[in-house]
């Protein structure tokens, strides 16, 4: 998703939802997805990449800081559930 960066006067690209099948993973699917993005926000002019994924996801970390991601420290993400639905779950 693009992202408006007000600061910079530009955007970048969040991604939040990078997945692979179970059955294909440890195959270097996810470096070439994040390789693949990486050249389109590059093309796109994006100013940088931002990587959201669960605490505890640690294949999913080690890739992502083998790939040249570093953690964002002292920031927290907060959510509001507005259906009725999504209020339940948390």
């Amino acid at each position: 998703m693009e992202v408006p960066a007000s600061l910079r006067l530009g955007h970048f690209w969040q991604i939040r939802d990078l997945f692979v099948l179970s059955h294909q993973r440890r195959l270097g699917i996810g470096r070439a997805l994040l390789d693949s993005l990486r050249t389109a926000a590059i093309a796109a002019g994006a100013l940088r990449l931002v990587l959201q994924t669960e605490n505890d996801n640690e294949p999913a970390l080690l890739l992502y800081a083998e790939s040249g991601y570093t953690l964002v420290e002292g920031y927290r993400s907060l959510t509001l559930p507005l259906s009725p639905d999504s209020r339940r779950g948390s």
